[in-house]
C-alpha cells in the first residue's frame, strides 16, 4: 500500500502526449496521480484515454480525482439523452473503455446540472463519499459557464 510523503510533490505535463505515455508510467512504478488537470476543451475527455485499465485499488494506491474542463453542444437543460451530462458520460465512458452505466452520477439529479458554485470541495467530497460503489466511477458535473449560447 502507498505511504504518502512528508513533503508533496507536483509535476506539470504541458504537452497533450505526454499524459498518455507519462501516466501509464507513473502506474507501472507505482506512483500514485492524486490530481490530474486536463484543461484541453476540446479535446481533454479524449485524452483521459491515458486512465483506460488502470486499476489503482488493485494495487493500493489512491483513486485519483481528474479534472477534465470540456465543451459538450448538447442541450444544458435537458435530463434525456440527449443532455449535455448524458453526452459527457458517453464520451468518457468511451475514452476510459467502460460500460455507461459504471458510472455514479453524484449530481443532484442524473441529467441536471449543478448550479455554478465555487463550491468544489462538497463536489470533491461527494465524488470520493462512501454512497458510490467500489465498482463503479464517480462521476460529476460542473457548469462553469456558457460559452456560446447563441451558436
Amino acid at each position: 500500500v502507498f505511504q504518502a510523503p512528508s513533503v508533496g510533490s507536483l509535476l506539470v505535463i504541458h504537452k497533450p502526449r505526454d499524459a498518455r505515455e507519462f501516466i501509464p508510467e507513473l502506474f507501472k512504478k507505482r506512483h500514485p496521480v492524486t490530481h490530474a488537470i486536463f484543461n484541453l476543451p476540446a479535446a481533454g475527455v479524449e485524452l483521459l484515454d491515458c486512465f483506460r485499465g488502470l486499476n489503482y485499488a488493485k494495487h493500493g494506491l489512491p483513486r485519483p480525482l481528474v479534472s477534465c474542463y470540456t465543451f459538450s453542444d448538447a442541450a444544458l437543460d435537458s435530463s434525456e439523452n440527449n443532455g449535455c451530462v448524458a453526452d459527457l458520460q458517453r464520451r468518457i465512458a468511451k475514452a476510459l473503455g467502460l460500460q455507461e452505466e459504471r458510472f455514479h452520477y453524484t449530481g443532484s439529479s442524473r441529467g441536471r446540472l449543478p448550479l455554478p458554485s465555487p463550491d468544489v470541495r462538497k463536489m470533491v467530497d461527494e465524488a470520493f463519499s462512501s454512497s458510490v460503489p467500489s465498482h463503479q466511477v464517480a462521476l460529476t458535473v460542473r457548469l462553469v459557464r456558457n460559452v456560446a449560447p447563441t451558436r
